[in-house]
């Protein structure tokens, strides 16, 4: 639950959910303190190029549809060319930015999601947004297509090592053939020598 938001996630893809409490207990922003003093937590996820793909307004989507599940609201920052930006940029610190740079293993073009919130809002809020980034961004299908991919792989592999194998036999076997042919031919030819003789 705390790492998919829900007991039967769909495990095909990463985007974890981050408990990003430890980072913002002591933070200005009090969206994020106060919600954790409150008892709640402070949870992201990172979407991997969903910088350039999310405008304002999609995300504003986003956070109109959590409201469902009783979330607040929706923080987020985007991180491209080593600089953070967005609605909560201004209230991040130094040592926030690196935090979250190490937390999340950003290298650029990530958008990240904040959610705060009571635990179970938490969870249901960014389970609902995980599977839907993984549709919307692709990840789903590009996970398809690897594992695809390795599979004809492995496939092309096995049939290479089948033909192999059937080539080395096959030439034993005439190695081996050729051998008893020889054998045979020397056999009747003594045969042959033995009845001149006689």
């Amino acid at each position: 639950m705390n790492k998919y938001g829900s007991d039967k996630p769909d495990t095909r893809y990463e985007m974890f959910i981050h408990d990003l409490s430890p980072i913002f207990k002591d933070s200005d922003f009090k969206v994020f303190s106060g919600a954790i003093a409150d008892g709640g937590y402070v949870k992201g996820i990172a979407v991997k190029n969903g910088a350039k793909q999310y405008s304002r307004k999609k995300i504003e989507e986003k956070q109109d549809y959590i409201k469902r599940y009783h979330a607040k609201g929706l923080a987020w920052v985007k991180y491209e060319d080593g600089e953070f930006s967005g609605p909560v940029s201004r209230f991040l610190t130094d040592e926030n930015k690196e935090a979250l740079k190490k937390e999340f293993d950003l290298e650029g073009g990530e958008l990240v999601v904040f959610v705060a919130d009571k635990w179970k809002v938490v969870t249901d809020s960014l389970d609902h947004l995980r599977r839907e980034f993984a549709k919307e961004t692709g990840i789903i299908q590009k996970m398809f297509t690897t594992l695809f991919g390795l599979l004809i792989g492995h496939y092309l592999n096995m049939t290479k090592v089948w033909v192999a194998g059937l080539l080395l036999t096959t030439h034993l076997l005439c190695q081996m053939m050729k051998e008893l042919s020889c054998l045979i031919l020397i056999h009747i030819r003594l045969m042959l020598v033995h009845t001149i003789l006689l």
